[in-house]
C-alpha cells in the first residue's frame, strides 16, 4: 500500500433511465437499477466484450470498455478503460526535447493482446442522486466520455432493449420497454450529470464584487510533465531563479499566484463559468478572492463539491488502482468527503 492523493469531485445525476419527451421524470429506470444492471452485465467478462459500440469513422471519441465495478454498502465504484489511438501495433509519442515544428517521433510498440490506453475512475451514490469523479493528481476525470458510456449501455445493452432486425436483415434495437411484451414505449435512454453547485458562495462574490482586492490561484505542478516542467521553469526565471536547478526536483509543486485586482461583475461572472467548466483540469485546483473583512479567501473550489484526500492505495507503477480497494477506501472515508456538498 502506498500513500496517494486523489481528487474528489461531486456532479449532480439530472438524468438516469428511459425519458418520455420532454419528462423531467423516467418512465422506467433510475441510478441504482443502472448500476446494478452495469454491474451483473459487466462482473467477470473478457474486457475486450465490454466496449459497446466502435465509433464511427467521421467520431473524434475513442473506445471506452469497463475496467471494473464494485458494490459497497449502497454506493458502486467502477472505472473506464480509455482507449488510445495506436496504429500498426505501437503508440506514437514525440520527445520532450523536440523544437516546435520539428517533432522527434517515436513509435512505441505494445501486445498486440493488450489496449494501450489510461483509466477513469467514478463512484456513484444512489441515495444521493450523485456521482463522482476519482482521479489522481494530474489525471483526467473522464466525465463525458463515462456518460457516453454510460447513455450506450441503457440504450443498447440494458434489460428494456427490444432486439429486432432492419430492412436488410440485420440485428438492431428497435426500441425499449419495462412491461415486458416487446411493445416499444416511447422514451430515450438519458444519463448526464451537471457540476454540484453549493448555495451561498458564487452569489456572496457577485454581490460583493466590487470588494475584491485580490484573485489568487492555487495548483500543483508534475515536475516530471514537459509541460508543467516549462511552466515551472519559467515561473522560477521570472523570480531571477536559476530554472537549471528544477531539472533535480522530483513529484509535485505546490502553486500560488496572486493578482491585485477588482474585477467587474462581468468578468467575475465568466471567472466562475470558466472554473466550473474545468473539470478536466489536473493542474489549477482552485480559485479564490480575497475580500476585506473576511479573513482567507473565498474559494470557489468549496462551491464545486471538489478537494483533494490522502488514500492508501496498492500502486505498481502503472497509476491502475483495483476498484475494490478504492471503493473500501472511499467507504472509509465518506462522511468527511459527503461534508463538500453542504452549504458553504
Amino acid at each position: 500500500m502506498t500513500s496517494e492523493d486523489i481528487r474528489v469531485t461531486f456532479y449532480s445525476l439530472t438524468r438516469c433511465g428511459f425519458y418520455p419527451m420532454g419528462m423531467a421524470h423516467p418512465a422506467f429506470g433510475g441510478i441504482e437499477d443502472t448500476f446494478v444492471q452495469l454491474e451483473k452485465w459487466g462482473s467477470g467478462t473478457d474486457l475486450s466484450l465490454t466496449k459497446i459500440l466502435d465509433p464511427a469513422p467521421d467520431d473524434e471519441d475513442l473506445p471506452v470498455y469497463l475496467l471494473g465495478i464494485t458494490k459497497i454498502g449502497g454506493d458502486y465504484v467502477f472505472a473506464c478503460w480509455n482507449e488510445v489511438p495506436s496504429a500498426e501495433g505501437a503508440v506514437t509519442s514525440i520527445s520532450k526535447n523536440s523544437k516546435v515544428g520539428a517533432p522527434a517521433v517515436h513509435k512505441n510498440p505494445f501486445d498486440p493482446n493488450t489496449i494501450p490506453g489510461y483509466p477513469t475512475y467514478f463512484w456513484v451514490l444512489p441515495d444521493l442522486k450523485v456521482i463522482a469523479s476519482v482521479k489522481s493528481v494530474g489525471g483526467a476525470s473522464g466525465m463525458e466520455a463515462m456518460q457516453d458510456y454510460v447513455k450506450k449501455f441503457l440504450l443498447l445493452k440494458s434489460q428494456y432493449v427490444i432486439d429486432g432486425l432492419n430492412e436488410e436483415g440485420q440485428y438492431t434495437v428497435i426500441g425499449h420497454t419495462d412491461r415486458g411484451d416487446n411493445i416499444p414505449q416511447k422514451v430515450n435512454p438519458r444519463f448526464h450529470a451537471a457540476t454540484f453547485k453549493k448555495k451561498g458562495r458564487h452569489a456572496f462574490l457577485l454581490e460583493n464584487h466590487a470588494r475584491i482586492t485580490k484573485v489568487v490561484r492555487v495548483g500543483r505542478v508534475a515536475v516530471d510533465k514537459a509541460l508543467d516542467q516549462t511552466m515551472l521553469q519559467s515561473f522560477i526565471q521570472f523570480l531571477g531563479g536559476d530554472s537549471n536547478k528544477t531539472k533535480h526536483i522530483t513529484g509535485t509543486r505546490k502553486v500560488r499566484l496572486e493578482l491585485q485586482y477588482t474585477p467587474s461583475e462581468a468578468e467575475l461572472k465568466s471567472m466562475i463559468e470558466a472554473d466550473s467548466a474545468d473539470d478536466e483540469s489536473g493542474r489549477w485546483e482552485d480559485l479564490g478572492f480575497e475580500i476585506p473583512g473576511e479573513g482567507a479567501p473565498v474559494w470557489l473550489g468549496r462551491s464545486r463539491a471538489s478537494d483533494t484526500f490522502n488514500v492508501n492505495l496498492s500502486d505498481d507503477g502503472s497509476g491502475v488502482f483495483s476498484v475494490k480497494e478504492l471503493a473500501e477506501a472511499l467507504a472509509k472515508q465518506r462522511a468527511e468527503m459527503l461534508k463538500l456538498m453542504e452549504d458553504a
